[in-house]
């Protein structure tokens, strides 16, 4: 039966009940800031599937008579041994037997390099050691992915010289200032800064050069763990499906597209690549259940079944699917070929993919999978946006049954479907587990026609 640990729950409540752990949010900010009349308040769970339970907080305080927020992280894994190396402060209590950790972002114990790299004065001054920021050029620095103890990746957009100095670090809303916080709309060129845990530097590096001839590569890494990728121009599939008409489109036909994974090395620079999707299915239907509990205590919740059972049917039915037939020759794998990282060129062809931390082998159906996925849940997340894809992706699912095999196809896009529910809001959460329902109901019937034809 999947169903949430207790420890994660029990740390849930903890989290949620911010005045007990309040004064390691506080320890967390360190003794530099004398913060006067600190109070944090509760701001999300973090999804990890697999992982500790992890929380983030919005610190107020006082700090020499001005008020400021600071973003806070708390998580229930021990990160003593990692913060006891680094020079940063991090606040450590425990609570009913839970030791929780917390550091205050972006001083990630795991993730020594990410203070300096979300520092725009030092990724300025590590662009101009590697030749790629003129004078008075004007920058600003994004944290467009945040995972906890994991990796993170950071946009840099860069405008055109301006009598300006003005630089800012955003992540989750919360603006940490450097002079007087600019916006740049449209960037003359966009840098991308990747930081990950130095004992996975090597194979990081790997992993975002084997995509290099596709698009984006690695300029320099300035400190172990952290690499500057170059800009990369055009249109990302994704606005190209926001704009996606029946009657007219730039729209590439499904063969291009995959013809982009035809282009990775032909000997995989890994030896192995991240598991797929359908692999860690068990975490993502985990993390649903963990969701779903939290969630039970507000009102409109209380009566809702539980999806436990359903998730049950559903990881069964799955991985039986993922694994009939014969099974496909290994190949290079990009790992995360979703809308958002396939670009387009201006002419409305297929040009290039953004570099990825999960290059490496696996199955060509596993990456085709997550990108039929991300494109079924694009109309029930943003259905005003994206209502008109429905049949661009039915069309291309069933393009792709021609010449894979459908049972596993279908069931590794429901595992897709429902590895990107354990990331979503829970209201949108039915609406995509109806949806991988769909996709299982189509690979078990795919199984079972292949199963009479061979019995024939």
């Amino acid at each position: 039966m999947i169903a949430p640990d207790h420890a994660y729950l029990h740390s849930a409540d903890i989290f949620r009940s911010v005045l007990r752990i309040e004064p390691a949010l506080e320890a967390a900010l360190g003794d530099d800031h004398h913060p006067q009349g600190f109070r944090a308040t509760f701001h999300r769970m973090y999804p990890r599937p697999g992982k500790p339970a992890t929380a983030s907080f919005i610190g107020h305080f006082l700090c020499n008579g001005r008020q400021e927020e600071a973003y806070i992280i708390a998580t229930n894994g021990d990160i003593r041994a990692q913060a006891a190396h680094r020079e940063y402060p991090y606040g450590c209590t425990e609570v009913d037997g839970l030791s929780i950790s917390a550091w205050r972002f972006p001083m990630d114990p795991a993730l020594p390099a990410l203070a300096e790299a979300s520092t725009p004065t030092i990724v300025g001054r590590w662009l101009t050691q590697a030749g790629l920021l003129l004078d008075n050029e004007q920058f600003a620095v994004h944290v467009e992915e945040y995972r906890p103890c994991e990796s993170a990746r950071i946009r840099v957009a860069v405008s055109e010289p301006s009598q300006h100095d003005h630089y800012f670090t955003e992540v989750e809303g919360i603006v940490e200032s450097y002079r007087q916080p600019v916006y740049i709309e449209h960037p003359q060129r966009t840098l991308s800064i990747v930081v990950v845990a130095p004992e996975q530097a090597e194979y990081a590096r790997a992993s975002l050069s084997a995509a290099s001839n596709l698009g984006q590569r690695i300029l320099t890494s300035p400190r172990p763990g952290v690499y500057i990728l170059s800009s990369i121009s055009g249109a990302r599939l994704l606005d190209q499906l926001a704009r996606y008409t029946h009657a007219h489109s730039a729209v590439s036909t499904l063969p291009r597209i995959e013809a982009l994974l035809d282009r990775l090395p032909t000997q995989p620079v890994q030896a192995q690549s991240s598991p797929a999707l359908a692999d860690r299915l068990h975490d993502y239907c985990q993390e649903i259940a963990r969701q779903d509990v939290l969630h039970t205590s507000r009102p409109s919740y209380r009566n809702r079944p539980s999806p436990s059972s359903r998730l049950d049917h559903l990881a069964k039915e799955i991985s039986s699917c993922a694994c009939s037939g014969h099974t496909p020759p290994i190949v290079a794998t990009y790992g995360d070929f979703s809308p958002e990282n396939i670009i387009f060129h201006p002419s409305g062809t297929p040009s290039g993919l953004r570099a990825s931390l999960y290059s490496g082998t696996g199955y060509r159906e596993d990456d085709l999978a997550t990108l039929f996925a991300h494109m079924i849940v694009l109309p029930l997340s943003s259905p005003t946006k994206y209502h008109g894809i429905r049949g661009l992706t039915e069309k291309w699912i069933k393009q792709a049954a021609h010449t894979h095999h459908p049972a596993r196809l279908y069931a590794k896009i429901a595992a897709g479907i429902i590895a990107l529910a354990a990331y979503t809001s829970q209201e949108l959460t039915h609406l995509y587990l109806c949806a991988a329902e769909e996709l299982t109901r189509r690979a078990h019937h795919a199984r079972s026609a292949q199963d009479l034809h061979e019995s024939h």
